[in-house]
């Protein structure tokens, strides 16, 4: 019997366990996607220090981004799709940023879509009736909508506040004992804000008692998100906590998305926001450089593209301006230093300039005197300096009296290269180089000839002897004048003079006749008998 009851005690048992685990109920947990949050700052890259951008930089300066994307509190991102792009002339162009480096940076509190939401924390500050909350009715500078996130808490999505005078407001307070202490700390309090019809808001810190830390007022133009901020160093004697608060213009609607308070001394970006506390979380930080911004108006976001927990998301656009930048510009000869004349002398300029390749034409000079143009290659070479990239682009000029081009007379010519600017580049005139043209020889450069107009002739006959000077066709085709003269001899006898300078022309031909008054010379009659006649060209500058 011992044994039965036994068995049966165990029978007993077992039914009872399986009855219980036939009883058991289950739910389906639905997970939705966090919004995300992408914050994107700028400063120059200087050799000796990072400084805040300035209007009208010049091209070539390098600049320096940090991209922060928060998703308040949530683990960070699996994967980083983060795209860049520059918006210039209402046309937005992706950008290939240079080393890009991400890293993870610590978070403590970091909760920047906690939203006013006056069943979360927030309260009013005035006359109640005087502010008008309608929590989570609109979407943030991210292109975030309400339908998107229909099933989220009220405080993930922005909230539209309508002001009715210029003294109520919202606050969030962190007080008591129990609240951090923010004596002596650096503090700022930042939020989104939107106007349809443009407005302004003042943005205030206080300690946790309400005494008064810093305010400050944001403009909000028109149909634009703005990030608006107040910045307060504690006093030392502040009450433990904070009070954040935001007024408006009396008739104005607002929409706040956004709001956070930051500590700047305690590492991690957010160690104060305004909601619930989320410790040790992680934030995406992407830092790139980019330094061949055009002249002109820029506006840069970074787009996060989400992945399976987090929404995607633009962040906010850092704008700025840069002026023309600064070229230099130089002039090389071949050959180089000095040349015969009639030998072609072929000029080279080269424009140097930072990031971008210069373009536009340059003009060679000799002096004040323009001696041709032509436009910068496009096969440019590049050089590192430091950690900038300078490129250098060239234009040859060739004078040999083809095409339109002179040759360079003898003589000693100061040559520059004078660079027109482009839009990205003002023009600059290079240093003056030294090039010397010294004289050809006349007996191969020139051709002379002697013909008589009756020969054989006899005695009392009217004779016409022509010389005729020319340069030789081998030698150049488009030479510079003649200047020097011609001399007609009978033997030692000069029988005339021709003057080539007054005839402006690379041939030169004159006559004298035979008898006959030739310049002061007075012909008689030839004698019979032979005669040598000569014509003898005297040199100029350019040949001798």
């Amino acid at each position: 019997m011992k044994v039965l009851s036994r068995t049966l005690a165990v029978l007993v048992l077992a039914g009872a366990q399986s009855l219980l685990a036939q009883s058991s109920g289950s739910i389906t947990q639905t997970v939705n996607k966090r919004n995300t949050l992408g914050s994107l700052s700028a400063v120059q890259s200087l050799p000796s220090d990072n400084v805040p951008l300035t209007p009208n930089m010049p091209v070539g300066t390098e600049l320096v981004f940090t991209y922060q994307l928060f998703a308040g509190g949530a683990p960070a991102p699996t994967t980083e799709p983060l795209t860049v792009y520059d918006t210039q002339n209402g046309t937005p162009v992706q950008l290939i940023p240079v080393n890009p480096q991400l890293t993870t940076v610590p978070g403590s509190n970091l909760l920047p879509y906690s939203q006013v939401d006056l069943s979360n924390g927030w309260a009013i500050a005035g006359t109640s009736s005087n502010v008008n909350v309608v929590v989570g009715n609109a979407g943030g500078p991210d292109g975030s909508t309400p339908t998107e996130f229909s099933n989220m808490a009220p405080s993930a999505l922005a909230s539209t506040i309508t002001f009715q005078d210029n003294v109520s407001g919202v606050q969030y307070v962190v007080s008591g004992v129990s609240a951090p202490s923010y004596a002596g700390q650096t503090m700022t309090y930042s939020v989104w804000g939107y106007s349809s019809a443009g407005t302004t808001i003042t943005l205030s810190l206080a300690d946790g008692s309400g005494a008064a830390e810093g305010s400050a007022s944001c403009a909000l133009p028109a149909g634009t998100w703005t990030r608006c901020s107040v910045t307060a160093t504690f006093a030392t004697s502040a009450a433990t906590g904070f009070t954040a608060a935001i007024k408006g213009t009396a008739g104005s609607s607002v929409v706040l998305w956004g709001n956070q308070v930051e500590q700047a001394s305690v590492p991690g970006p957010y160690v104060a926001t305004v909601g619930i506390a989320r410790l040790n979380v992680a934030t995406e930080q992407y830092s790139f450089a980019y330094d061949d911004f055009d002249a002109g108006a820029h506006s840069v976001t970074v787009r996060y593209g989400g992945d399976a927990n987090l929404v995607a998301s633009t962040s906010n656009a850092v704008a700025f301006t840069f002026g023309k930048g600064t070229a230099t510009a130089s002039v090389a000869d071949a050959p180089a230093g000095t040349s015969v004349y009639g030998q072609a002398v072929t000029l080279t300029a080269s424009v140097t300039a930072p990031q971008i390749a210069p373009t536009g034409t340059v003009t060679f000079l000799d002096g004040t005197t323009t001696l041709g143009t032509a436009a910068l290659g496009t096969s440019c070479t590049s050089s590192v300096n430091g950690t900038a990239t300078q490129y250098t682009c060239t234009a040859t000029l060739t004078l040999d009296g083809t095409g339109g081009t002179k040759l360079l007379a003898q003589g000693s010519h100061s040559i520059t290269v004078a660079y027109q600017g482009d839009s990205n580049f003002e023009s600059v005139t290079s240093s003056a180089i030294t090039h010397t043209v010294t004289a050809a020889a006349a007996s191969s450069a020139l051709n002379t000839s002697v013909t008589s107009s009756l020969n054989p002739s006899t005695y009392g006959d009217a004779v016409v002897i022509t010389a005729k000077v020319t340069v030789n066709s081998s030698f150049t085709t488009s030479p510079l004048p003649l200047s020097g003269t011609i001399t007609i001899t009978d033997g030692s006898t000069t029988l005339g003079t021709i003057n080539c300078a007054s005839q402006s022309s690379s041939t030169c031909v004159g006559s004298v006749t035979i008898p006959g008054t030739n310049g002061t010379y007075t012909d008689t009659l030839f004698n019979a008998g032979s005669h040598t006649i000569t014509a003898t060209y005297s040199g100029d500058p350019n040949y001798q």
